[in-house]
This record gives C-alpha cells, structure tokens and sequence, in this order.
C-alpha cells in the first residue's frame, strides 16, 4: 500500500525527471517497490529504458487507469482486454481516468483489488505542471484512498 507520494516541482530543464528517479532508487528495494507515474507517454518510455530495477514500474497516468480498472474487472462498457491503448481517443482517455477516481473513491472497493497500487510504497509524480484536474484529482484520489504522505521537493533552477 502507497505511503509515501514524491512530487517534483519546478520550470521545465531544472533536472525534475533526474532527481524523482533518483529518489526512487534510493528508496526502493526487493521488498519496497515504486511506481514512477507520467503525463507523456515518450517520457515515460524514455524512463522505463534507462530504469534497470525491477522494483519501480512505470506508466502513464492513462495506462496506470487502463492497468487497474482491467485487473479489477472494472473496464468501462466498449473497452476490451486486447485494446491497444495507443489507438484511444481523448475522451476514451478521460473515461478510464474518471472511471480510475470512482473506483478509488468507493470504499465499498477492496484495496486488494487495486493490483498495482495496493503492491507500491513509493508514488512518484512526474510533471506534475502539465497535468488537468482531472488528473489532478486522480492523485488526490489515489493520496486519500491510501492515507498517503506527501512529500513536495522544488527544485532548484541552475
């Protein structure tokens, strides 16, 4: 279960992706494991191929949605098993993201149902600038369905 969540603040080329990583390296282990969340999805495959540790997953906030609410059985009517999460439109987008902050906010839902941030301690959020509120709320969602402690780092401009 979530306890920590990292958010890295500061303009853009200020080294913000460099030091979330690096803090989730230093904080995860074996029986630790992180989960480095993204707006854009060139970013978050940029990361996922410099990251070696298999303890610290990384998605975009759309495909962490897509990830839990099919795991949980929860996909939204029109969705399929084999949807190739590239091809949605915008709005498909938003309906996993709404559909992601119901489930967090029902607490009727067990948390063992939430496969992947039921198995995280380490929430890292990365550009946090470019996300709407409805992503925005997402993670507030995620920060009070799992009494998360929030730690803000600005970074400093060099």
């Amino acid at each position: 279960m979530i306890e920590k969540l990292t958010v890295i603040q500061s303009l853009g080329g200020c080294g913000k992706t460099y030091e979330v990583l690096d803090i989730l390296k230093k904080n995860t282990s074996s029986n630790c494991n992180g989960l480095y969340v993204c707006f854009n999805k060139h970013l978050q495959e940029k990361v996922s191929s410099s990251l070696l540790f298999q303890s610290i997953s990384v998605k975009t906030l759309h495909s962490l949605a897509y990830h839990e609410l099919y795991h949980a059985k929860l996909l939204p009517e029109g969705f399929s098993d084999n949807i190739l999460q590239d091809n949605l439109t915008e709005g498909a987008y938003n309906l996993l993201i709404t559909e992601l902050q119901k489930m967090l906010n029902d607490k009727d839902i067990l948390n063992s149902r939430l496969r992947l941030l039921n198995r995280v301690k380490i929430l890292a959020v990365d550009e946090y600038q470019n996300l709407n509120r409805s992503l925005i709320a997402l993670i507030k969602a995620i920060v009070n369905r799992f009494n998360v402690n929030v730690n803000m780092y600005p970074v400093n401009y060099g």
